[in-house]
């Protein structure tokens, strides 16, 4: 009787830790441009509050956001541009985010 119990037990569980991995709610959403922006700007300040970046790009324009593919994987680009910034090689700014919203990196490269 006690076996039946236990197993009864054990069958419970995994039903429901089963119904967990197939419940779409349980699964990461993707973000959109918007959200992207928004992730990338908050990333902007962060970098100007630990001085990896200068100050000025906290005034920096939004000049476009877009998916772009590296390899298997599709990231959000995010592109700034900092008027005050004289170095022409330094005067955009790309925040790399991946689809779920993590950020990836930034660079002034754009790869």
């Amino acid at each position: 009787m006690v076996q039946k119990t236990i197993l009864i037990l054990i069958l419970i569980i995994t039903a429901f830790g089963v119904k967990a991995h197939l419940d779409p709610e349980y699964a990461r959403k993707k973000i959109g441009a918007n959200k992207a922006l928004k992730i990338a700007t908050s990333q902007i300040q962060r970098m100007v509050k630990e001085q990896r970046i200068g100050s000025s790009w906290l005034k920096a324009t939004h000049l476009k956001s877009g998916k772009k593919k590296f390899g298997a994987e599709v990231e959000w680009v995010v592109t700034f541009k900092n008027k005050s910034v004289e170095d022409l090689k330094k005067k955009k700014l790309y925040v790399f985010i991946d689809v779920f919203g993590d950020f990836v990196a930034a660079n002034y490269t754009g790869r």
